[in-house]
C-alpha cells in the first residue's frame, strides 16, 4: 500500500523537486500549484513525467490566511482519496521537508496503523489569539488580499468591526470548536469523513474567517468517532520561538539539534539560501537509508547516517536535575554517538567532552556546534586514560556492543576516567536492537561495578527509569557511587 503526500505549492520549483525526490515509490505525490505561482513548460513536463506525481493541479490562487488554502487542501485531499492504493495521507507545503528516511516513515505508520495524527486544542485556549474565538466573530474579506495592501486593508476592516460594536455568531454547529495545524499525517477513512462535510453548515460559515483551515480540520475530526484515533501530535518540527505574525521562523543550521532529536517526520519551514546547509545536512545524515555498520571487533559504529540513534527528551530532563542536585559541573560521555547528551550538557554550561568508537564523531557531532568544538574518537575495547578524571560518567547502551573479551576493559575505562558517579545503561538479554553481542542481567552489571566499589543506587536510578520515554531505559538504567 501507498502513502499520498499532498504538497500546496506556491514558489521555488527547485525546492519542490528535491522536496519531490525525496520520497520514493512507496508514495504517491500530489500537488496543488498556486495559480499566482509561475512555472516553466519544462518544469510543468518534469511533473508530468516523474513517476511517482499522480497529479498536479492549478485551481485556486492561495492567499495566507483566507478560505482558498483550506478550498486548496481539500481539493488535493478528494484528488487522493480517490487513489485505490492510498492508506495513509500527508498533507504539507512546499517549504516542508523530510526528516526521516522513507523506510522509517513507513515502518511508523504500520506500528501506529488506524491512528491520526494532527495536532488540535479545544477553544477557547490560551494561545489562540489571545485566547478567544475572536477570528470567527469578525467578517475577514477574502477579495481585498489580492491587491496590495490587501491584508492591511482586512485588518482596518475587522478594526472598524470592533468599532462599531459588531460581531458576528460563533459557530455552533457542533458542541465544541477547535483550533488545530493544516498539518497532518491522517488515514485514508479520517481523510474520506472530512471531504465528506465539505460544503456543510460549518464549512459555509468559515468562509469569511481568518485561516479557517486552522478550525475545519481539527473540528470535524475531534466532533466524530474518529477523536478516540487521535494522537495529539502532528508529527510536524516546526520553530515558533519569537514569532508574533503567525509565520514559524525560517529553518537554519542553528535548529539541528531540534531536527534531528524530534520525533517528527517532517520539518517547516525550509526557505533559500537560509535552509541550505540545514537541508544539505537532512540529506546527507537523515534521509540515507543506511543500516548500522557495525565493527564486529570493538562493537563502534562505523556509519553517518542517524538512523538508529535515539535521544530521550525526558530522560535529559531529569539528568539535568541529577546533575544540579549532586552539584556536579563535569560530565564525560562514553559512547556518545552523534552527540547529543554531550551537546546538551555544553549548552547548559557543564564542562563535557563526549567519546565515541565511530570514526565520523568529529564530522558528526561538530554539526552541533558553533565554535568549534566536537567529540572525539575513543576506542573503548583499548585503555582509555583522560588527563583527568570526570566527576560523572555517562554511558548509555555501549556495553551491549562490546565483544565479551574487551568487557574488562570497558567496565575499567568507566571507572578508571570516573572520580565519583556512573550512569550507564546496559541491554538486557532478548533486547532488541543492532549489533547487540554482549547483554546482561541488571544484576551481573551492579556485581560488576560493585567489585569495582561502585555501589548501585536504587532510588537514583528508580527515578530516571521512571523518567525515560524510551522502553529500553526503563529496564536497564543504573547509577553508581563510588564507595
Amino acid at each position: 500500500m501507498k502513502h499520498g503526500v499532498l504538497i500546496i505549492w506556491h514558489k521555488n520549483f527547485k525546492q519542490l523537486k528535491e522536496l519531490i525526490l525525496s520520497f520514493n515509490d512507496s508514495f504517491h505525490i500530489y500537488v496543488h500549484v498556486d495559480r499566482k505561482a509561475l512555472l516553466t513548460q519544462k518544469e510543468l513536463s518534469w511533473l508530468d513525467l516523474c513517476p511517482i506525481v499522480k497529479g498536479v493541479y492549478r485551481k485556486y490562487k492561495v492567499t495566507w490566511g483566507t478560505f482558498s488554502l483550506l478550498k486548496a487542501e481539500l481539493f488535493l485531499m478528494e484528488k487522493a482519496i480517490a487513489d485505490p492504493e492510498i492508506t495513509y495521507l500527508h498533507m504539507i507545503s512546499g517549504q516542508d521537508y523530510p526528516i526521516k528516511n522513507m523506510t522509517e516513515i513507513l515502518h511508523f505508520f504500520e506500528r501506529y496503523e488506524g491512528k491520526e495524527f494532527i495536532r488540535t486544542e479545544q477553544l477557547p485556549y490560551e494561545e489562540w489569539e489571545r485566547g478567544t474565538y475572536e477570528r470567527f466573530q469578525y467578517f475577514r474579506l477574502n477579495f481585498v488580499t489580492y491587491f496590495p495592501w490587501g491584508n492591511k486593508l482586512s485588518d482596518f476592516i475587522i478594526y472598524l468591526q470592533k468599532i462599531i460594536g459588531f460581531k458576528r455568531r460563533i459557530p455552533d454547529q457542533y458542541e465544541h470548536i477547535y483550533g488545530g495545524s493544516n498539518w497532518f499525517s491522517i488515514t485514508k477513512q479520517c481523510a474520506e469523513y472530512i471531504v465528506s462535510q465539505k460544503n456543510k453548515s460549518f464549512y459555509r460559515r468559515l468562509k469569511y474567517t481568518f485561516a479557517p483551515e486552522e478550525s475545519f480540520f481539527a473540528t470535524i475530526v475531534m466532533n466524530s468517532s474518529i477523536a478516540k484515533n487521535v494522537i495529539d501530535d502532528n508529527l510536524r518540527y516546526i520553530d515558533w520561538r519569537g514569532t508574533k505574525d503567525g509565520h514559524p521562523n525560517v529553518l537554519d543550521q542553528s535548529n539541528w539539534f531540534g531536527i534531528i532529536t524530534s520525533d517528527a517526520i517532517f520539518c517547516r519551514k525550509i526557505d533559500g539560501i537560509e535552509s541550505v546547509q540545514v537541508k544539505d545536512n537532512i540529506k546527507k545524515y537523515l534521509l540515507c537509508d543506511e543500516r548500522a555498520n557495525i565493527d564486529t571487533q570493538n562493537g563502534a559504529w562505523r556509519t553517518k547516517s542517524i538512523v538508529g540513534h535515539f535521544f530521550d527528551k525526558s530522560l535529559a530532563r531529569e539528568l539535568l536535575s541529577l546533575l544540579s542536585l549532586l552539584k556536579v559541573r563535569d560530565v564525560a560521555d562514553f559512547g556518545c554517538g552523534p552527540g547529543w547528551y554531550t551537546y546538551l550538557l555544553y549548552k547548559q554550561g557543564y564542562k563535557v567532552n563526549g567519546y565515541d568508537g565511530n570514526p565520523h564523531v568529529k564530522e558528526m557531532s561538530s554539526l552541533l556546534f558553533n565554535d568549534g568544538f566536537y567529540c572525539q574518537y575513543a576506542d573503548f575495547t583499548l585503555p582509555i586514560s583522560v588527563k583527568e578524571p570526570f566527576e560523572l560518567i555517562l554511558c548509555l547502551e555501549v556495553g551491549e556492543h562490546i565483544p565479551q573479551i574487551y568487557e574488562d576493559v570497558f567496565i575499567q575505562n568507566l571507572v578508571n576516567n570516573s572520580k565519583k558517579y556512573i550512569l550507564l545503561s546496559w541491554a538486557i538479554p532478548n533486547q532488541k536492537g543492532w549489533g547487540h553481542v554482549n547483554c546482561h542481567t541488571n544484576e551481573y552489571v551492579i556485581e560488576r561495578m560493585r567489585k569495582y566499589g561502585y555501589h548501585y543506587n536504587l532510588s537514583t536510578s528508580a527515578i530516571l527509569r521512571k523518567a525515560a520515554s524510551l522502553f529500553w531505559f526503563k529496564d536497564t538504567i543504573m547509577f553508581f557511587e563510588r564507595h
